[in-house]
């Protein structure tokens, strides 16, 4: 592999899929380049660092925050902008100046110095990164907005058949659709912590949908009694 300046680095990055790839990929490179004699010098790169390492300091007690940090403002749409794009932030955690971390692969978002939303990093322009947990509990305030709002509307997109079939199903059981959409939001912000356990919560949802027995509290007691002994409770 030839040698490879920063810029060629940076570029390859949009073109592996993890870090880890990419970070075996600069590591091979930047050995590599150890070997290269710089023009007009008796030893080469790798040697070079190798004189130099004894009279450098030590390394800092703490790892060092590679990334870029700005103070931002939120918006009235519960998000931060950040070089074109805006990413969203929990309803229930945002206060009105936040500190965001850029990093090559995440976006951190802090209030107070404690994070309370992590994003993927967007490399496009004017996006809109949004995280449809971050919003259920001010939609579960408006319910009216439920089928308007565009980080659900994205969401719904993407989400399984069985959120579709518990909506729908909902609606059928209770007289009003507003309590629909809180007891649908109520199953999701539960559930939102179980994430590790989707297979589990797959079980549960099964269970109750060949049940028929489709009460909010029912499904919120079977989530938080699985995370205990993995048992389903009986109707």
């Amino acid at each position: 592999m030839p040698a490879m300046h920063a810029a060629t680095f940076w570029f390859l990055y949009t073109r592996w899929p993890t870090s880890k790839k990419l970070n075996r990929l600069l590591a091979a490179a930047c050995i590599e380049d150890g070997q290269r004699i710089i023009d007009r010098q008796d030893h080469s790169i790798g040697e070079r660092w190798q004189a130099e390492r004894p009279h450098l300091k030590p390394l800092p007690s703490h790892a060092f925050a590679c990334c870029i940090s700005r103070k931002l403002m939120l918006n009235g749409y519960g998000q931060v902008i950040f070089e074109t794009n805006r990413y969203s932030v929990p309803a229930d955690k945002a206060c009105k100046q936040l500190t965001l971390r850029a990093y090559p692969f995440r976006i951190e978002i802090l209030a107070d110095n404690q994070i309370i939303a992590l994003q993927a990093c967007c490399y496009a322009r004017k996006q809109d990164i949004l995280d449809p947990l971050y919003y259920l509990l001010l939609l579960a305030q408006r319910p009216g907005a439920f089928d308007h709002a565009e980080p659900l509307r994205q969401w719904r997109t993407q989400w399984p058949p069985t959120y579709e079939t518990l909506l729908s199903c909902l609606r059928q059981q209770v007289d009003t659709d507003s309590q629909a959409i809180r007891d649908f939001i109520q199953i999701q912000v539960i559930y939102s912590g179980y994430w590790w356990m989707t297979f589990r919560i797959s079980a549960v949802m099964s269970f109750i949908f060949r049940s028929f027995f489709l009460k909010p509290t029912i499904i919120v007691q079977n989530l938080r009694y699985i995370q205990n002994d993995g048992k389903i409770l009986s109707r």
